[in-house]
């Protein structure tokens, strides 16, 4: 009987925490890139992150980029793939993209990996993003 006392307790405790606040970050303020020790930190959690929208012009991809400035051009085309102020952004549905800055949140995905649609490298991504909300 006190095991399953025990054990109530404990997914009571786990369920009444306070909900973590998501971290957030402007993808304009990377310096030291996806390798820096607080992003490393936050791998696996939910953020907020600000940036540029750039739609993806592959048919297939299911994905966009967040760019740290609205001027990049073609992130996917670069001599130098999976730059540091760029982000893949995965979105749990299917999106609209605005033209302007947007703010996303979703679960931080670090490590390189090319999109197997489109052969785009990133790294970093965005999963099960959604527009982040104020």
């Amino acid at each position: 009987m006190k095991r399953r006392t025990l054990l109530a307790a404990g997914i009571a405790t786990w369920v009444a925490r306070p909900a973590r606040a998501e971290s957030e970050f402007d993808l304009s303020g990377l310096r030291e890139g996806w390798t820096a020790p607080e992003l490393r930190a936050l791998a696996g959690a939910r953020v907020r992150v600000r940036g540029f929208a750039l739609p993806h012009r592959g048919l297939a991809a299911r994905f966009f980029v967040l760019a740290a400035d609205p001027t990049t051009v073609c992130p996917h085309c670069r001599p130098d793939p999976g730059s540091e102020s760029v982000l893949a952004v995965e979105p749990r549905d299917r999106f609209a993209l605005a033209p302007g800055p947007a703010t996303w949140s979703g679960r931080l995905d670090l490590g390189g990996r090319s999109d197997p649609a489109t052969g785009f490298f990133s790294r970093a991504r965005l999963l099960d993003a959604e527009p982040a909300r104020s």
